[in-house]
């Protein structure tokens, strides 16, 4: 931002959209409870093509709280899925989860969190803040291995997951 907010902005800010933004998530949670009695969050992120660490940046990075806010078999499915697609995955590195997987995740309430990081070299170019020649492929590729997910995941069967 190019200017620091006035107490004024930052209450309506943080009242109006934040609040009102997680009052929405919670309430679209406890809908899919209702119906299958558990929900799986997956809140998608985008990370730089460049970190500053002498380790490569994975094209995906799946974080589940090293392994507390979903399953292995989910996470595992998802990883072998973006794999399958010719994506490098890393698990829980350089990111393990931010504020919703940390905050969302409730085993007692059968809620389950992941994060995905998608490296931005994947469909943006970072320059000049445009979409590349790689956006719909990473686009068709992302939403096919969600709705897979999703269809695994609404079965109404608690351990659907199976390893491919």
């Amino acid at each position: 931002f190019k200017k620091k907010f006035s107490n004024t902005e930052f209450n309506f800010l943080i009242n109006m959209i934040y609040r009102n933004w997680h009052r929405k998530l919670d309430q679209l949670i406890q809908l899919k409870k209702k119906e299958l009695n558990r929900a799986f969050i997956i809140d998608c992120h985008s990370m730089p093509s460049d970190l500053s660490g002498n380790f490569k940046i994975p094209d995906i990075v799946l974080g589940n709280c090293d392994n507390k806010s979903c399953n292995t078999k989910a996470l595992n499915f998802l990883k072998n899925e973006f794999e399958k697609k010719g994506y490098s995955v890393s698990l829980n590195y350089p990111y393990s989860g931010g504020f919703i997987t940390q905050n969302y995740y409730n085993h007692k309430a059968s809620t389950q969190t992941v994060q995905i990081e998608i490296n931005k070299k994947l469909y943006l170019d970072e320059q000049k803040f445009k979409k590349n020649q790689n956006f719909n492929n990473l686009k068709n590729n992302f939403l096919g291995i969600i709705e897979k997910f999703s269809k695994i995941f609404d079965d109404q069967k608690k351990e659907t997951f199976a390893a491919e």
